[in-house]
């Protein structure tokens, strides 16, 4: 075989070898895409959940401030937790959603946000106390209003991260290993 001959097959040998390689990262790159468009069609409620447990947390901010008697401030106030404890269903539930899937890494979402919740519960229901006076209630509020924007951000954040590594992209040669 002639110097031209080996050339000629080194270059169609280097050639199918590059294709092999592009073969699989662009089935690799489809897979990851095809995951994140569905966890993203899974993570939508969530977000939207979230959105309304924000504005609830605002309402239950701009309740710190309320001038009125105590007998409006409660109204006020269990209005709040009622829709936010709605909110907290459909957030809930949709994390379960999420959490059942194939394209979430975690399957604990709802038992960590329970824990988040307990907490929020606890301090509402301080709230209810007879014995105390208004502004007693609006520190009890306050703390509230910590508390909601912890379990908000906590949901927020655990989904962003999750988000964030489905579109990491890898090394071109690393080769691609199974989900």
């Amino acid at each position: 075989m002639e110097t031209k001959d080996v050339v000629a097959w080194a270059g169609i040998l280097l050639s199918l070898g590059f294709n092999v390689i592009n073969f699989r990262r662009t089935g690799q790159m489809w897979s990851r895409g095809h995951a994140l468009t569905e966890f993203k069609s899974l993570k939508t409620p969530v977000d939207s959940a979230l959105a309304k447990m924000r504005e609830n947390k605002s309402a239950w901010k701009s309740l710190e401030a309320f001038g009125g008697t105590p007998k409006t401030f409660m109204t006020e106030a269990q209005k709040l937790n009622s829709a936010m404890t709605e909110q907290f269903v459909a957030l809930t539930t949709a994390l379960e959603a999420l959490d059942a899937s194939s394209h979430s890494k975690k399957s604990d979402r709802v038992t960590k946000l329970e824990a988040s919740w307990e907490t929020v519960v606890g301090l509402t229901e301080r709230l209810y106390a007879p014995q105390q006076t208004l502004e007693q209630k609006k520190k009890i509020l306050s703390a509230t209003v910590t508390e909601i924007g912890k379990l908000i951000d906590g949901v927020a954040k655990d989904i962003e991260d999750e988000t964030n590594g489905k579109i990491g992209q890898t090394s071109f040669w690393t080769w691609p290993r199974k989900s």
